[in-house]
């Protein structure tokens, strides 16, 4: 399959370049990261969405209190919706008397919940902090710095993952880490296309204009970032604000976050898809559709070497068998095809790769002023990650063509194909 071989070269090609260009960016830029903080600081409103969340909740309002900010221009909100089961209502309520506004709502979601207390917001500015998440106490000045002007609708944190405990959160950490660096370049490209749950804030006003959440999003973080862009309105990041969640760290539950995430990217795709016009600038000729161009190479990559793989441990028994098993023999033939491909120009371009990664790793840890030691974690990383992230890709495309049904929180999910071809059946059976 020489057509392969072709595309994988083309694939290293286009990383590399991506990769060059990235950092380019960054270091070209990165003088603009320190701003002056403002001579009076604005109100802000800090929003608390919470379901069968006892465990976490109070970990993250303390955070939010213990923010270093004006207390008088500080309004905290904490709203349970969906009357919690697990007593996440009475830990919330323990906080009234520190000044935290407590609500309960009777409608699941967490779009509901935070339209809620847009309702209820006071301040100049309005953020959401996800009830399994935590703020260190100088992230909130340091976004609201980054508010210089006005046609900036929202600023972003440096989103981390919390105390990594497993190979899959150390994966994650990685992951997070490299997102953290991207993020700041696509600020300086204006091209940031997702707001994260834990501390994005807003300006209020746009609420104001442009109406809130969309409560039957199932990713409401990426489609009010789409929205933002589809307005000519820019969206900032501040790299040294740091946020950490509490992800998930087992196989079924991270599986269905990835699901959700990578289903929600491709029906906010579709619904801004005029955000795809090269007049969107960078966002639209570069950053989307290197999303797409991505996300394919890499599912037919790890598609294909897993085939492989999977043929060679097939057929290993019968070559055993043909010499004889003689284990020697077939570790010198290893060895031997081994040094026949080695160095092929895709090995040799491979590397800068490794390299490139690295770079935006340790990019990411200095300016946000991260701790992490990634250590031997970052070679599992380069190697498995791919094969994970395609796992996910390729059950959300499963979904979005033959999926039925999926709840996420309080919103229903039923935007496939299949359901689309169906309910256009039964219509036409109608008549």
């Amino acid at each position: 399959m020489e057509w392969l071989n072709w595309l994988a070269l083309a694939g290293i090609y286009i990383s590399l370049f991506a990769g060059t260009f990235f950092i380019y960016i960054f270091l070209e830029n990165r003088k603009n990261l320190v701003l002056e903080e403002p001579k009076e600081w604005p109100s802000v409103t800090i929003a608390i969405p919470a379901y069968n969340d006892a465990e976490t909740v109070g970990k993250t309002i303390e955070s939010v209190l213990a923010l270093d900010y004006p207390k008088d221009k500080l309004q905290i909100l904490a709203v349970e919706n969906n009357n919690s089961t697990d007593g996440t209502y009475e830990v919330m309520k323990k906080y009234a008397d520190k000044g935290v506004e407590v609500y309960t709502i009777p409608q699941g979601g967490k779009g509901p919940a935070l339209n809620f207390a847009i309702t209820k917001a006071r301040g100049e500015f309005f953020g959401g902090l996800d009830a399994d998440s935590f703020a260190e106490p100088d992230a909130l000045k340091k976004i609201v710095c980054r508010f210089t002007a006005e046609d900036i609708a929202a600023v972003t944190p440096a989103l981390k993952v919390y105390k990594p405990k497993n190979f899959l959160g150390r994966i994650q950490q990685i992951e997070y880490m490299t997102g953290v660096f991207l993020r700041k370049v696509f600020d300086y490209l204006d091209s940031i296309h997702v707001t994260p749950g834990p501390l994005t804030v807003y300006r209020k006003s746009f609420f104001d204009k442009y109406g809130g959440y969309d409560e039957h999003n199932i990713t409401e973080d990426l489609e009010i970032a789409m929205r933002i862009q589809s307005k000519n309105l820019r969206i900032k990041n501040a790299i040294d604000a740091n946020v950490y969640a509490d992800n998930p760290e087992t196989w079924a539950p991270l599986s269905k976050q990835r699901v959700r995430w990578y289903l929600g990217f491709i029906e906010n795709i579709i619904k801004y898809k005029e955000l795809l016009h090269p007049k969107y600038g960078v966002l639209a000729v570069y950053i989307l559709p290197m999303a797409f161009i991505s996300v394919f190479l890499a599912m037919l990559f790890s598609t294909y070497s897993m085939y492989r793989i999977g043929l060679q441990i097939v057929t290993y028994p019968f070559f055993l068998r043909s010499i004889g098993f003689n284990i020697v023999a077939a570790l010198s033939n290893g060895f031997s095809q081994l040094i026949q491909g080695v160095p092929d120009v895709k090995t040799i371009l491979a590397i800068p790769l490794i390299l490139f990664s690295f770079t935006m790793l340790y990019l990411a840890n200095t300016h946000s002023k991260e701790k992490a030691h990634v250590g031997i974690f970052f070679i599992a990383y380069a190697v498995a990650y791919i094969y994970i992230f395609s796992i996910w890709w390729i059950m959300a495309i499963g979904y979005k063509l033959f999926g039925r049904k999926l709840k996420f929180g309080g919103t229903i999910w039923e935007n496939s194909l299949l359901n689309y071809l169906l309910n256009r059946g039964r219509q036409d059976a109608r008549g």
